[in-house]
């Protein structure tokens, strides 16, 4: 197995990448090793704006507050997600990210998590989108730029939204108030 770690510097601070490299032969020992020893950590729901929709495909994560354990699940057809894995009691970040295709729905905030050992189960409700951001991009001569992507984060974290542009420069897309 080969694992490869990198840091950058970059103006904002420091973005570390990490690579994990597993030989297919070994793929399947690696699922069987992770199952045996493996524990509902989280589980829960995740809901559209309304409060009472299920919303699939949402990419919900646990990470430590340094991020030297992060890991995460899609919820299913009926908003269902489990995050299963091996973890020491304390403190931890949980957050719900918006499919990329739902442009008019935001992900809600983080939220502070205290694992004990037994399951927790976690809730979350989207955000409707209310604001929209209108970005052209344009070179030097001011012709449209037709191959870029735009994109904004929140300050603090806890999601984003983007869109590439169109034959006309134009990205567009949906954030919540801010």
């Amino acid at each position: 197995m080969k694992i490869t770690m990198k840091k950058a510097k970059y103006l904002v601070g420091t973005l570390t990448i990490l690579a994990l490299v597993i030989p297919l032969t070994l793929l399947s020992t690696v699922e069987q090793t992770l199952s045996a020893t493996a524990i509902e950590i989280v589980t829960g729901t995740v809901y559209q704006p309304d409060g009472t929709t299920p919303m699939q495909n949402v990419w919900v994560h646990l990470h430590s507050m340094d991020w030297s354990v992060d890991f995460g699940s899609n919820t299913d057809q009926n908003g269902q997600y489990a995050l299963i894995g091996d973890l020491n009691n304390g403190e931890y970040m949980m957050e719900a990210h918006a499919p990329w295709e739902n442009t008019d729905i935001i992900s809600p905030d983080p939220i502070t998590v205290n694992y004990a050992g037994s399951t927790l189960n976690k809730n979350f409700t989207m955000v409707a989108a209310v604001k929209t951001i209108k970005a052209y991009v344009k070179y030097d001569n001011g012709n449209p730029c037709t191959t870029a992507q735009v994109n904004a984060h929140k300050r603090d974290g806890g999601g984003g939204a983007g869109s590439e542009v169109d034959a006309n420069g134009l990205a567009q897309f949906s954030v919540s108030g801010g």
